[in-house]
């Protein structure tokens, strides 16, 4: 399964087969066949799986289904990777307002989980995060109701569970979210993607190392950004509220940002926890130059002003003096 996904998928020879459902979530078939072949559509394939047919229970040889039950083939986005590290992430508002038989009411409630979810705040929800990192594993439960900050830690557990500087994973899907925001800004101009989601992977192994299925390592970060889950692409407009598929897309491109142009370490995105500290500017001239005192953060890898945390019966100045003379 991808991510905790419900649906049981199967791999073989670099594809996936999903299976086919019914009823109203059996739109996904006529987006591969016929939305996402239509020229007009411009580079939206790309952002993609790869297409390759319907294929019955009867010709993949399973015998755990009825014969004519069908699935989807699909690209396994995975293939040629030693370590797949994957984040689900459920993209704007949800299925509950293409469901035709659901009363004005219905809908209402359906807009109200969306706001009192992470969807209301960031546009999108952590379905899944999978990784041979446990630090890096996210639950749909964990990140149903993700607050801001809660998020952009989910998001920097999942780059930096590789021996890949976290920077330059982030830089990678940043890349390919730019190109995807630019694609639903000018050319997605007549559909809307509800309950639609967007599947990041990269390798998580390290160059030259080799995973127990043989697959080595890259020499290069590879990372893939990939929409999924197309049950329900319905036409712009007709009653209903917009998907807001591109407000999640701003959203996570603004944390990735953070990540990409502001992380050193781990260090840097932990939450405040609450300890009164106290700290100095010391300064001295030497001669023309104005000089200050400046000590190596925790993580070795940037600059502070001495600083520290009061201890029992001091003041803040006695703090950041004695922090001062000790370094």
């Amino acid at each position: 399964t991808l991510c905790g996904a419900e649906d049981e998928i199967l791999k073989r020879d670099g594809l996936i087969f999903k299976p086919l459902q019914s009823g109203v979530r059996s739109g996904e078939r006529e987006f591969y066949e016929t939305l996402l072949q239509d020229p007009s559509r411009g580079s939206l394939k790309t952002f993609c799986p790869g297409f390759h047919g319907v294929k019955r229970a009867e010709e993949l040889g399973l015998d755990h289904t009825t014969p004519d039950t069908l699935f989807l083939a699909l690209e396994d986005v995975t293939t040629g990777m030693a370590e797949p590290a994957l984040a689900d992430l459920k993209m704007g508002a949800t299925k509950g307002w293409v469901l035709k038989d659901l009363s004005p009411q219905a809908r209402r409630k359906k807009a109200q989980q969306d706001l009192d979810r992470s969807q209301g705040a960031l546009g999108w929800m952590i379905v899944g995060i999978s990784a041979q990192d446990p630090d890096a594993k996210c639950t749909a439960e964990q990140g149903k109701y993700c607050t801001d900050s809660e998020a952009l830690m989910a998001l920097v557990r999942y780059v930096d569970c590789s021996p890949w500087p976290a920077r330059e994973v982030a830089a990678c899907f940043l890349i390919q979210l730019e190109e995807l925001i630019g694609w639903f800004a000018l050319e997605s101009r007549d559909l809307e993607f509800y309950n639609s989601s967007l599947l990041m992977v990269f390798d998580a192994a390290g160059p030259g190392t080799v995973a127990p299925s043989g697959e080595v390592g890259p020499d290069t970060v590879h990372a893939r950004l990939c929409m999924i889950d197309f049950a329900h692409v319905v036409p712009v407009g007709c009653d209903r509220q917009g998907s807001r598929y591109l407000d999640g897309l701003l959203s996570l491109r603004r944390l990735f940002q953070r990540v990409a142009l502001e992380f050193t370490s781990i260090e840097c995105f932990k939450p405040y926890d609450g300890a009164p500290r106290a700290g100095a500017v010391a300064v001295r001239w030497v001669g023309d130059l104005l000089c200050l005192l400046l000590a190596s953060a925790t993580s070795k890898d940037h600059w502070i002003f001495p600083k520290g945390k009061i201890e029992a019966g001091e003041s803040p100045a006695a703090c950041a003096l004695r922090e001062m003379v000790e370094e």
